[in-house]
C-alpha cells in the first residue's frame, strides 16, 4: 500500500507486534538482517523491495508478509484519523466562523 509523504514523515517508530517478532527472532541472522530491511523499505515507500521477490527463503517472505498486513492496518487507522481530525477542524472552524457572525 503506497505510503503518503506526511505519513513516512510524521513516523518515528516501528511496531514489532509478539506474535511478528518471535517469527522473525527465529530466523538466522543473515535473513533477520534481510528482512528487516525489506520491512525498512517497505515502511519508506510501501512498496514490496526487490530483494524480496528474490529470496527463496519462505520464513523470511511469511514473516514480511505478516508486518505488511499489521502495517497496512496501522496505515488505514492513521488515514482514517487524519481524515477524522480534519472534519473536526474544519467543524470546529465553521463554529467560530458563526460565533462571529452573531
Amino acid at each position: 500500500m503506497r505510503r503518503s509523504r506526511e505519513y513516512t514523515e510524521k513516523r518515528q517508530t516501528i511496531p514489532f507486534y509478539r506474535n511478528w517478532l518471535l517469527s522473525a527472532t527465529m530466523l538466522p541472522e543473515k535473513d533477520l538482517g534481510k528482512l528487516i530491511k525489506c520491512v525498512t523499505g517497505y515502511l519508506e515507500t510501501g512498496e514490496r523491495p526487490k530483494e524480496l521477490e528474490d529470496c527463496n527463503n519462505l520464513a523470511v517472505r511469511l514473516c514480511f508478509e505478516n508486518f505488511v498486513v499489521a502495517d497496512d492496518q496501522n496505515f488505514k487507522k492513521f488515514i482514517a484519523r487524519c481524515e477524522t481530525n480534519k472534519k473536526n477542524r474544519n467543524a470546529q472552524k465553521e463554529s467560530l466562523n458563526d460565533n462571529d457572525t452573531e
